[in-house]
């Protein structure tokens, strides 16, 4: 009998035989997310800033980084002359002026 009780007791100890782990989301997730939503959209529309305002823009990763997605093996001298233009170098120079 006092086998039988404590195979019992050990057996009844176990909460969860077959206990999987799952992700909840907290209650406080949702309602925060509704009223970030909520606040976007009374704000006006946002313009999409340019990458190169960015204050960490390095224009030669960049240029790498476009070579490296057409899959092609250009001189990265020959990209970087291809893209600097004359107005983009006129509106680069506007900008300068402006904020100095």
């Amino acid at each position: 009998m006092n086998k039988l009780q404590l195979y019992f007791q050990t057996f009844t100890n176990i909460k969860y035989i077959n206990y999987e782990g799952c992700r909840h989301i907290k209650r406080w997730v949702a309602p925060t997310q509704k009223e970030i939503t909520k606040r976007k959209k009374k704000l006006p529309p946002q313009v999409e800033p340019h990458r190169n305002s960015f204050i960490e823009w390095n224009r030669n990763a960049e240029i790498y980084a476009f070579n490296e997605r057409l899959s092609e093996k250009f001189n990265t001298e020959k990209l970087d002359q291809a893209f600097i233009h004359k107005s983009y170098i006129l509106e680069e120079i506007k900008n300068k002026k402006k904020w100095e």
